[in-house]
């Protein structure tokens, strides 16, 4: 059942709103559940204005850090589509919740791959900056992104880079999020660049052992 506070009535007419976590990575009094990217906004505005913290999440799969605790757990599930594939100009643009499975699945069929062993969503994928090993010849995400729709603290969407690896005007914003956990904003689109997909895949651990 639901516990429901003071101020979630009022939340549960801009969005879904369900029981928080209590588990190890996280601590929350509820749960909601956006549908598009409006509710996104709705809800980190509605926070702002009643001073409510925020957590964002989607899987759980690969949690960051200490124990988070927060008013309210903003889950990114059901953002989870894979929009556009360009094999030509060797881009992809997904939601934040969509699952790197989910993906790879997708740019495979295309002879594609995006160059992470992450098995997370898109967005946890971004805002964890996480490294894998394929990083050492492709980089990290930050290298990888092009460029995303944002939401700010304060509710606003704001769009920054494009869908190519040319960008010359405005400020780089997506790349100040990446690796910042959500605490500079919030991630609902990536576009991200892609590889033709190698036939082989080699890899291979040296002996470093002293003689």
């Amino acid at each position: 059942m639901l516990v429901f506070v003071d101020w979630s009535d009022d939340l549960a007419r801009l969005v879904e709103v369900r029981d928080g976590l209590n588990v190890s990575w996280a601590k929350t009094e509820v749960n909601v559940y956006p549908e598009d990217y409006g509710q996104v906004a709705s809800v980190l505005g509605f926070a702002s204005a009643n001073n409510l913290s925020v957590y964002p999440f989607c899987m759980g799969t690969n949690p960051v850090g200490p124990t988070v605790k927060a008013k309210i757990g903003l889950v990114f599930s059901r953002l989870n589509s894979v929009l556009e594939v360009s094999p030509e100009n060797l881009y992809v643009s997904a939601q934040s919740g969509c699952p790197l499975t989910s993906l790879s699945a997708e740019l495979d069929k295309r002879g594609l791959y995006l160059p992470t062993d992450y098995t997370g969503s898109m967005g946890g994928w971004a805002s964890t900056n996480a490294v894998s090993a394929y990083s050492t010849w492709y980089g990290m995400p930050r290298e990888l992104v092009l460029g995303a729709k944002i939401c700010t603290g304060d509710g606003v969407l704001v769009s920054s880079g494009s869908k190519t690896t040319k960008f010359s005007s405005g400020y780089k914003v997506w790349k100040s999020l990446i690796g910042s956990l959500g605490w500079l904003g919030v991630f609902v689109e990536l576009y991200c660049r892609v590889y033709p997909k190698p036939e082989v895949f080699v890899s291979g651990v040296g002996d470093t052992s002293l003689r």
